[in-house]
């Protein structure tokens, strides 16, 4: 059977991934990074893994040709049995440069390391309404 977390461990997770949201919907890019693993592996969508703690900020620079901000509304944060992942559930709010916005769903799976740490970060979403150059390709 596998280990079973605490309570405060599941606490801590949940609460890693709102803290990490809530700095990085208020531009706090050095509270964003201090929770995430300096081995930090990152993915956005279909585009390519990447390295480190400068990848998300990396990601969201092939947005910005289309939108002037963004909020991540989340909905939920599911820790597992362990306390190694966590499931977020979102509806992404892309505020495009024409004024309007897009809403659209998606889910981010985080992975912890040992001292609580984000070190791994996939964001399932679909942003092709966007017309983003790059973010609808598909590599193989």
């Amino acid at each position: 059977m596998g280990r079973q977390m605490t309570s405060a461990v599941a606490d801590h997770r949940v609460q890693t991934v709102r803290d990490y949201f809530d700095a990085v919907d208020a531009g706090d890019r050095q509270k964003a990074q201090k929770l995430l693993s300096p081995d930090l592996r990152f993915r956005f969508a279909n585009l390519p893994p990447q390295v480190g703690v400068d990848a998300p900020m990396k990601a969201g620079q092939t947005l910005r040709s289309a939108v002037s901000g963004m909020v991540h509304g989340v909905k939920s944060v599911r820790p597992d049995a362990a306390g190694e992942t966590a499931t977020a559930e979102l509806d992404m709010t892309y505020h495009r440069l024409d004024g309007s916005d897009l809403v659209v769903p998606a889910c981010v799976v985080f992975a912890f390391d040992k001292s609580g740490r984000i070190d791994e970060y996939r964001i399932y979403v679909d942003v092709s309404e966007l017309g983003v150059h790059g973010a609808e390709q598909t590599h193989g």
